[in-house]
């Protein structure tokens, strides 16, 4: 029997999400950038944060995230804002490559 060898790469193809996370009203636009402020070394910093106001008017925080799918991009982003003691309310994602697109 002859051996085939398939060559894979050696990292999936990767996207560009926006992801944009919402919270309560209670949540304030100065906690967050206190939060980041106060530690340049927090993973968020990884993802180009920048707070911002939501689709409902809420305080939000947009996260740039790469990864193979959305699925796993959205996942991590939340992850990450958990472990940052936030609870979202809302999350929309978008790829960023779209929206450059649509800005042009």
């Amino acid at each position: 029997m002859r051996e085939v060898r398939v060559r894979m790469s050696e990292r999936p193809p990767t996207t560009e999400y926006h992801v944009l996370v919402e919270f309560e009203e209670w949540v304030t636009e100065e906690d967050l950038v206190i939060d980041l402020d106060q530690n340049p070394l927090h993973r968020l910093h990884r993802h180009s944060p920048s707070v911002t106001h939501g689709h409902n008017g809420y305080i939000a925080l947009t996260l740039t995230v790469t990864g193979p799918d959305v699925w796993t991009s959205t996942l991590m982003a939340m992850a990450l804002v958990r472990q940052a003691g936030y609870e979202p309310r809302a999350v929309h994602v978008t790829v960023a490559a779209l929206q450059r697109r649509d800005a042009a």
